[in-house]
């Protein structure tokens, strides 16, 4: 138990130091696999959140290890259930109210933060989940704008079934 305990913390800094750039490709797969073993859900979904970091990318690029990195990322995903439900909310939680999205409009750029697009996310998702049946499609119909995309990220993280339809189909 208390071995648990510190492969835990020893972990949590690990993912810390990865934001800093004190880390080694060796250090990474370790924990990596340990992570895996260990089979907690949330230890696997904190490892997974380094991996989209440009730090980590960079020095898995340098060391030749896509292939290896690619591998183990997946069984982490698969093993921990790893969604779009948990990768938003992750992601709104680490980033709050930094820009996610950005419109432009007769030249002016209007931010939507990452927090916002979560709380959209969900307020459709669980509307559709109220009041669609389980076989229900949404068909989507949009120009290339900000709610077509947060209509789509809900469908998808709410495992509701969208069919996107081209502007220009005739």
């Amino acid at each position: 138990m208390n071995s648990l305990i510190l492969w835990m913390t020893d972990n949590y800094k690990l993912l810390d130091h990865t934001f800093v750039g004190k880390l080694t490709v060796n250090e990474l797969f370790e924990t990596g696999q340990t992570t895996l073993a260990s089979k907690d859900k949330k230890t696997i979904h904190r490892f997974l959140e380094i991996g989209h970091s440009p730090i980590v990318n960079k020095l898995i690029y340098k060391e030749g290890k896509v292939d290896e990195w690619f591998s183990l990322l997946h069984q982490l995903i698969l093993q921990s259930n790893f969604n779009v439900y948990a990768l938003l909310k992750q992601r709104a939680e680490r980033y709050g109210d930094k820009s996610l999205f950005q419109t432009i409009s007769a030249n002016i750029i209007a931010p939507t933060s990452y927090v916002n697009v979560w709380k959209t996310v969900q307020s459709i998702g669980s509307y559709f989940q109220e009041n669609l049946g389980e076989n229900d499609t949404i068909g989507l119909l949009s120009p290339n704008h900000l709610n077509g995309i947060l209509l789509d990220l809900a469908c998808l993280t709410y495992h509701i079934r969208i069919v996107p339809i081209p502007m220009n189909l005739s």
